[in-house]
């Protein structure tokens, strides 16, 4: 289903990636200043709901001009929200876009259960499918194993470590990165 701000709806199997709203600050509040969360994925802990509502107003006009894919994803038995994802293109200066990354994060009570897997599928569907994207990338804090995992189950490939990708909370981090390109997407689809 295509919604009328250019990032559509999504669906797999148990859950759907809908664009984010701003009826989800709490909720992404809530996910962000988790410590785990914060720490697995490599970014500061937001300090109050207001600056999470003004971060969804400004993904809202990304959403909008299809230059950054910003989804929640929910259950569809519950219509609850248990995490989010995005996809954007790198070098956007560039057109046709042809490289683009992923990024996502997932409540605790929701980790472990193949949610996330499904949601990294349909938007690595939807990115080489519809986007005609030819390659993905995924950047992981080194520490990370249970995400690192996800993104191989998924195809991706491990390309090495980037040192000092991040400064977060005062301190520098090394990110591992991984890629998926459009053909080998297509190869694991057709071994299926």
């Amino acid at each position: 289903m295509q919604n009328p701000s250019g990032c559509p709806t999504l669906m797999a199997q148990r859950i759907y990636l809908r664009p984010i709203q701003a009826t989800d600050a709490k909720d992404l509040f809530s996910l962000w200043s988790n410590e785990s969360t914060s720490e697995m994925g490599g970014i500061e802990r937001p300090k109050d709901i207001d600056s999470i509502a003004g971060s969804i107003a400004y993904f809202n006009v990304l959403n909008d001009s299809g230059f950054f894919l910003k989804w929640c994803i929910c259950d569809k038995k519950t219509d609850s929200f248990l995490g989010e994802i995005e996809l954007y293109p790198l070098k956007p200066q560039i057109r046709p876009w042809s490289e683009w990354s992923i990024g996502y994060s997932l409540n605790e009570s929701a980790r472990g259960k193949g949610f996330m897997s499904e949601a990294v599928e349909a938007v690595l569907k939807y990115g080489f499918n519809d986007l005609s994207v030819l390659r993905i990338k995924a950047d992981v804090p080194e520490k990370n194993v249970k995400s690192l995992k996800l993104l191989r189950r998924n195809g991706f490939s491990y390309e090495g470590v980037q040192v000092n990708k991040l400064f977060v909370n005062g301190v520098f981090k090394n990110m591992s990165q991984l890629a998926i390109t459009r053909a080998r997407y297509f190869e694991g689809k057709r071994k299926l």
